[in-house]
């Protein structure tokens, strides 16, 4: 279950209440976005830069740094060197200056410049090294139309790992090149580490700009042959307010304009007014959407989505391999490391490793169904949970959780 406050609780009980709605749609996709291009004027011998437009928030280790900091305590691990290794750990732009014993830096200060395609920026965030606990203290982020430069944003005297700014007020809707230039770090003798700095277009939608949310959790069987079914098929229908053209095809001045397309994330939540006024919500999941309706006679936008299942079904498990004596843990993971998830998104139950069969293989399937044939191989069940996990549990998983 997910967690709920003392007072949710309460409330949810009342005789009266006022339930109230939430939707995020994250308009563009850096993983398709082919036009963004990411420069940096220093970069140490290790350094991806190309990490930090893909969306990813989190380094995955401690890495280590030949700069004094470190301790052989077994917490520091080396950071990728190849391609095949930056695919599977978060590294992010790291630069080659040393910030002076006030954590300052001098010119040429580093700097970071991502291009891409004119399009709107509403908000800018900058998420530095989250292990290491550093972060700039002060900087620039410059924002460029076509070369020209149309705004400064200048931080001094941040304290956090993790910093945005909203700055839709600006209308800010052909900007091409954004650009981080850092002048002082949070530790000295150290050199910066920026994990992301693109800022995709997102907006967020509530009160009246939902007209309907239909979310459908169910389970599937497959054939009859499991009578507790072993996948999820997990959808959701919105619709949403259009009554100021926002998302038609033919309004130029749109900021969505040509951004309303298949595959845009969604994120839904539903929520609960409680008697401080505060609104506590709870989420329904994340769901890639389908093609988008927007008739030109009506006022609403709609499209129905579905969760990271269905993406899992876009994407082929091949594999000639043969294998003897394995068990459905080992075969889940083997299935989960050809897909493109981290390993905080899905989870493995552990009684698959109760299950051993003496010979296992694969045709050509998708990776949604090589999980469905594990699942049914032992009784079990594979979805994907409303925190965006990809679970795949054993039989006896749901009497353990029951008591």
């Amino acid at each position: 279950m997910l967690p709920v406050s003392q007072e949710f609780l309460e409330a949810i009980k009342a005789g009266k209440r006022s339930f109230k709605a939430r939707i995020e749609v994250t308009w563009t996709d850096p993983y398709l976005d082919q036009s963004i291009q990411v420069f940096a004027n220093e970069e140490a011998n290790i350094s991806w830069v190309r990490q930090i437009a893909d969306s990813k928030e989190s380094t995955t280790q401690k890495w280590l740094s030949l700069d004094g900091s470190c301790a052989l305590d077994g917490t520091y691990h080396p950071a990728p060197s190849t391609e095949e290794e930056a695919e599977d750990n978060q590294v992010g732009w790291w630069g080659t200056s040393l910030s002076d014993i006030n954590g300052e830096f001098y010119a040429p200060y580093p700097t970071l410049t991502v291009r891409f395609f004119a399009r709107p920026v509403y908000g800018l965030k900058v998420v530095a090294d989250d292990a290491r606990g550093e972060f700039p203290k002060d900087f620039d982020i410059e924002l460029y139309e076509s070369g020209t430069l149309v705004h400064t944003e200048s931080v001094i005297g941040n304290t956090g790992v993790s910093w945005q700014r909203d700055i839709s007020d600006l209308q800010l809707s052909t900007i091409t090149e954004m650009k981080i230039i850092i002048k002082r770090w949070s530790h000295s003798g150290r050199q910066v580490k920026i994990l992301e700095f693109f800022s995709s277009v997102q907006e967020i939608y509530d009160d009246d700009q939902i007209m309907a949310i239909n979310l459908l959790e169910e389970r599937e069987v497959k054939d009859g042959s499991l009578p507790i079914g072993n996948i999820s098929s997990n959808e959701i229908d919105i619709k949403l307010n259009n009554i100021d053209y926002r998302f038609s095809a033919g309004n130029i001045n749109s900021p969505l304009h040509r951004k309303i397309k298949v595959n845009r994330k969604i994120r839904a939540w539903i929520g609960l007014e409680l008697p401080s006024g505060i609104i506590e919500y709870l989420p329904l999941g994340t769901f890639w959407s389908g093609d988008w309706s927007v008739p030109e006679q009506e006022t609403y936008a709609s499209t129905s989505a579905r969760d990271r299942l269905e993406l899992l079904r876009k994407t082929t498990f091949s594999t000639s391999e043969v294998y003897q004596n394995i068990s459905l843990y080992a075969l889940a993971e083997i299935v989960f490391d050809d897909t493109d998830l981290e390993d905080d998104e899905y989870w493995i139950d552990t009684e698959l490793q109760e299950f051993i069969i003496p010979w296992g293989y694969f045709e050509p399937v998708s990776h949604r169904e090589a999980l469905r044939q594990i699942a049914e191989a032992c009784g079990g069940q594979v979805y994907a949970d409303r925190k965006n996990i990809v679970r795949i549990e054993g039989p006896s998983f749901t009497n353990i959780v029951q008591s």
